[in-house]
């Protein structure tokens, strides 16, 4: 499968932004996007369609990049007009999350696109819209696992933490409090803990689980009242206000076919209560 040379195709005008949403991160193709500044919960990898790369602001230092990986909750702006890329994210449910909360101050990492040229050939094809559904998770798994090899290997991390999302991903709706008893410490010392192990607060890593749970909830055209409900949010209006600062706009944004493209995953949004 070979995909056409974007660095001699022909300009054209925008197409959709195409997003895949999985249970453990998301992926994004964009033929170029301005966006504010962002604090994003996962961990991120950009990758430049093109050799020129892309223009970004990471952490008040603006720069072109061919590849970057970010650290969670770094400050982010885009400058990307023309510049096409896709973008991958890692949840705090993701295995390999931590790798990315490690990265040192600043707080990100750039790359160039020749340390990974058969990965830079598929992603070439994802932007393009050559790959199907399964293809591209295949291409989502192996650039979070080549990239994310040339990061400092973790140690593993502590099995009362462990037990600790085992139990959030059963049941998200549980009270924080209760968690302290499946870790057998106290909240604080288990909070304390928990922000050591994961990179992130409880209450960040809770709220996550709802940005997450939205973002599928949209991906299956439920309207924003509905989707506020079925995430966990207080209404939409909080709902607005947590995604504004994670993406960079409103939900409804995301809700225009004509500028974004959800990938249907197969996979059910999950129920969230207000656990935070």
């Amino acid at each position: 499968m070979s995909a056409p040379n974007p660095d001699t195709t022909p300009a054209q005008a925008p197409r959709q932004s195409k997003v895949f949403v999985y249970v453990d991160g998301f992926m994004a193709s964009c033929d170029g996007m301005v966006a504010p500044r962002t604090e994003r919960y996962t961990g991120t990898m950009l990758f430049a369609i093109r050799d020129e790369g892309i223009d970004i602001e990471v952490a008040g230092r603006p720069q072109r990049v061919q590849m970057a990986l970010l650290k969670p909750f770094v400050p982010k702006a885009m400058n990307a007009a023309a510049q096409p890329f896709v973008s991958i994210g890692l949840n705090p449910t993701h295995p390999k999350y931590r790798a990315y909360t490690r990265l040192e101050e600043p707080g990100y990492v750039t790359m160039p696109r020749s340390l990974f040229p058969a990965l830079t050939d598929r992603l070439q094809a994802l932007w393009a819209g050559h790959l199907d559904i399964p293809q591209a998770r295949r291409v989502f798994e192996d650039a979070i696992d080549e990239v994310t090899q040339m990061l400092p290997p973790l140690r593993p991390m502590d099995p009362r933490i462990d037990r600790v999302t085992a139990s959030l991903a059963h049941n998200p709706r549980q009270p924080l409090e209760a968690l302290a008893d499946k870790a057998c410490l106290s909240y604080y010392r288990m909070s304390h803990l928990f922000s050591n192990e994961m990179g992130l607060s409880l209450r960040q890593y809770v709220l996550s689980l709802k940005i997450h749970a939205a973002a599928r909830c949209i991906g299956q055209g439920l309207s924003l009242t509905a989707t506020a409900h079925e995430a966990g949010f207080t209404d939409s209006a909080h709902l607005s206000r947590v995604w504004t600062k994670a993406f960079g706009g409103p939900p409804t944004r995301f809700l225009n076919p004509k500028a974004f493209t959800i990938q249907p995953t197969n996979l059910a949004p999950p129920t969230l209560e207000h656990a935070a």
